[in-house]
């Protein structure tokens, strides 16, 4: 039976990351940086059982106010934790990966990689399968977070790619199968396989019939060997209505050798019983183009899919969609990016504001300097505003964001980077 953990900030759950001590010095106590101009960097501060997270990789964040924030953090053969933040600093050490082992039974190396809103609650994204870590509210307090089993044989090593719910129905991406379930995760959650091409035997069974007889089913997985946590691999929103992979991406599986997609994405509007595939426009790309490394939905109708690769890539795109819930008849524009070295550029994350009209496009290009783009138009036209950033953090690469409106901003990436801004970035 899984050990449920209800997190308090307590003298015995001082692991749990009460509040950081105010010792008066400023920012010597991790909480906030220096940077100056745009951008304020913050400082990831140490834990409870003092292990320091200043060179941890900042992968996922969620706000609901510019003074209420969690981030989440990761570093390879070592333990991430989620932290309280604002836009002038680290508040606190809310969650941990020791708490997460601890109560699985498990003694692995665990970071925390993104957030999902399920059910009223806030569920992080973990580096392997242990347990489904949910708060209440906003998750910056350590008493919000509870961790609780995952579910009938779903317990593994395998990331977390996405969690989604609505009207009593959930929906679990991982290792390359889009799950189902009728109630939360739970001890004896049973799972079924919903969708998944490239399986053997496939979800749904009856796949081959499906695609034979319907040439638009998609053949790619979602999965691809080249995701990495931090980037938005997959997409749902709220209600369920449109669920996006990307189709014909680098290294992606599918039904069967030979059959790739065409680049573009896997769309499903039938609340991830059957995806689609629909292609980008043929003259927006070009022969040698491959799919999307990650898609943003915000809504049923705005949706952002981009691709850009270190290793030679020569084509860098972002398209962007106002008709998502079209599904299979949705069109993709392609926004306009600001002239750049191609040598070496990566896109890893796309994030806007409730607006819908101010986004942010994050990584990293020419041996790893960081790379922010923003659009004020939906996405149509994007402006390069790496060399502030640069300032701030000197080199190294982006790889997450997120937007509590137009202008308070906040982004993250490989040890230690994080940085708020309350002026979008500009």
């Amino acid at each position: 039976m899984f050990k449920r953990l209800t997190l308090a900030c307590t003298l015995t759950a001082m692991l749990a990351g009460c509040p950081l001590p105010d010792d008066g010095g400023g920012d010597d106590d991790g909480g906030g940086g220096g940077g100056g101009g745009v951008w304020t960097a913050l400082t990831l501060p140490t834990d409870a059982d003092g292990l320091d997270h200043t060179q941890d990789n900042v992968y996922g964040m969620f706000c609901s106010a510019p003074d209420r924030c969690v981030i989440g953090t990761d570093r390879t053969g070592n333990l991430g934790a989620v932290f309280s933040a604002t836009t002038d600093e680290v508040t606190g050490v809310v969650l941990t990966a020791a708490q997460v082992n601890d109560a699985a039974g498990t003694d692995n190396y665990l970071g925390f990689t993104g957030f999902d809103q399920v059910n009223g609650r806030l569920a992080v994204r973990m580096t392997h399968s242990l347990a489904f870590v949910s708060a209440s509210g906003d998750g910056t307090n350590a008493s919000d977070w509870t961790i609780d089993g995952i579910g009938l044989d779903m317990k593994g090593l395998n990331s977390q790619v996405k969690f989604a719910e609505a009207n009593g129905t959930w929906l679990y991406f991982r290792n390359g199968v889009v799950w189902s379930a009728t109630q939360p995760p739970a001890d004896n959650t049973q799972w079924t396989g919903m969708w998944s091409p490239g399986r053997v035997p496939p979800f749904p069974e009856n796949y081959d019939e499906l695609k034979a007889d319907d040439d638009s089913i998609c053949n790619a997985d979602p999965l691809a060997s080249t995701t990495v946590p931090q980037s938005s691999f997959a997409t749902a929103t709220s209600d369920l209505g449109v669920i996006m992979y990307p189709a014909g991406g680098l290294n992606q599986g599918g039904a069967s050798a030979g059959a790739i997609d065409a680049p573009g994405v896997c769309v499903s509007t039938d609340g991830g019983a059957t995806f689609r595939q629909v292609s980008f426009p043929a003259d927006e790309i070009v022969d040698t183009d491959v799919g999307p490394r990650g898609i943003t939905c915000t809504d049923n109708e705005h949706c952002w899919a981009f691709k850009a690769y270190q290793f030679g890539e020569d084509n860098p795109y972002l398209f962007y969609t106002t008709n998502a819930s079209s599904g299979m008849s949705l069109t993709w524009s392609r926004g306009q990016l600001p002239a750049i070295e191609l040598d070496g550029v990566t896109f890893r994350h796309v994030f806007f504001a409730p607006d819908n009209q101010h986004g942010w496009l994050v990584g990293d290009f020419d041996s790893r300097k960081p790379l922010l783009f923003a659009t004020s138009d939906g996405g149509a036209t994007w402006e390069d505003l790496s060399a502030d950033v640069q300032v701030a953090m000197g080199d190294g690469e982006l790889y997450t964001g997120f937007a509590v409106d137009a202008d308070h901003i906040w982004i993250g990436g490989e040890k230690g980077a994080l940085l708020a801004s309350s002026s979008g970035g500009r």
